[in-house]
């Protein structure tokens, strides 16, 4: 069940918040007084922004009123991401970061360079390099993957634009083929905990919380 509260700025959301978070905690003590977990969850998590961690931990010993908590962790979404991939054994992944795609697309675009049609000129410029690198990125957060970037291609009638979707493709394309099997990107352990969600029994006995964002990417 997926519940959402919102409200006026004036009013004290995160008193509402950790009230509500409270109770869960008080009902999964009496259950283990009682010595089972009878339609209870095992624990709660509050997943805030990651600049928010700390003081998300505060608030909670504030307004809960407890030295401490077994049952109530604060995470952040990354660090929730890598407790299932853990649990799930995919947490040993080799990952390649933003600097390391940076190398292998400067590699990349030089391999390509005689068979793209619109960019040959810029595969020795670093900085070209960096907008394809955020340009990829940004693509992953968006689960646009090459295929769908190729099917925009034929579809265009704009001569130009059906050029440089090529090559993007092309470029993301060769990206892909180099580093499946052997790494794993940062933006993708995003997907990676998503395909990973319904196989953790943490998440699966557990009353989740999230607060603080401004904002997701869809």
């Amino acid at each position: 069940m997926l519940n959402i509260y919102y409200g006026r700025e004036d009013l004290d959301k995160e008193g509402f918040l950790f009230s509500e978070i409270g109770k869960t905690l008080e009902a999964i003590r009496e259950e283990n007084e009682k010595g089972g977990l009878r339609g209870c969850c095992k624990r709660v998590f509050l997943i805030v922004p990651d600049q928010y961690t700390l003081q998300a931990e505060r608030n909670a010993f504030y307004y809960l009123k407890a030295p401490g908590f077994l049952e109530l962790e604060v995470l952040s979404l990354s660090r929730l991401r890598q407790k299932v991939l853990t649990e799930t054994g995919s947490g040993e992944l080799t990952y390649i970061n933003k600097n390391g795609r940076q190398m292998l697309l400067s590699w990349i675009l030089r391999e390509e360079a005689k068979r793209l049609k619109t960019f040959p000129g810029l595969v020795h410029a670093p900085v070209f390099a960096e907008m394809m690198n955020d340009l990829i990125a940004e693509m992953k957060m968006y689960n646009t993957t090459a295929d769908e970037i190729r099917q925009a291609a034929e579809e265009s009638d704009d001569a130009v634009l059906k050029a440089k979707l090529s090559d993007i493709c092309a470029v993301f394309q060769n990206y892909e083929d180099r580093i499946r099997g052997k790494y794993i990107d940062t933006e993708d352990f995003l997907s990676l905990f998503m395909s990973k969600i319904r196989e953790s029994d943490i998440l699966r006995e557990s009353e989740i919380w999230m607060y603080g964002f401004d904002y997701l990417t869809p």
